[in-house]
């Protein structure tokens, strides 16, 4: 685990495999992602094959994120609390803002962001800052995600109820 630009002194403390993509957090709470990325997945544009060696083998890639400032700790980095690596797309509940932060396939709505266009690089869910929620866990497999807030709330999605398709947490 510490090759291919993670240091020795950051030892990777948390991973999780996708169906084709790797995704790691190591001591100071950076992410990084490896593997397939035709949907985005490893946080890359899909178009692009300079960063993440792409369908013929993998590196290592550090995660960038482009998010607003209130999600970043006094040093400017943005921590993992929990990293989530499913089927083609990745969660990551960050340490701080108790926020959740998504990318990759997003074909049924499974990222939570209320549309289904796959999405390469990391979006923050507003769902749940717009109502005042923070988040403590979070859970994905196949197709589908959980997520609990600190005040005992459960969330799932994507959903369908009555026929209605829900892109976004319900």
């Amino acid at each position: 685990m510490y090759k291919d630009g993670i240091k020795d002194d950051n030892p990777i403390l948390k991973l999780q495999i996708g169906t084709s993509h790797s995704v790691a957090c190591n001591g100071r709470g950076k992410t990084f992602c490896w593997g397939w990325n035709d949907n985005g997945q490893c946080a890359k544009d899909p178009m692009y094959h300079d960063e993440v060696v792409i369908k013929t083998s993998s590196k290592v890639s550090e995660v960038k994120y482009n998010l607003p400032v209130n999600v970043f700790d006094q040093s400017g980095s943005v921590k993992c609390k929990q990293i989530i690596g499913t089927e083609d797309r990745t969660l990551v509940l960050l340490q701080d803002s108790c926020e959740l932060v998504a990318w990759g396939g997003n074909e049924k709505g499974q990222l939570g962001l209320g549309h289904y266009t796959d999405v390469h690089t990391p979006t923050k869910l507003d769902f749940f800052s717009k109502q005042g929620l923070r988040i403590s866990s979070v859970a994905a497999g196949g197709n589908l995600n959980l997520a609990t807030t600190e005040n005992g709330l459960a969330f799932a999605w994507p959903f369908t109820k009555s026929g209605q398709k829900y892109s976004i947490p319900v």
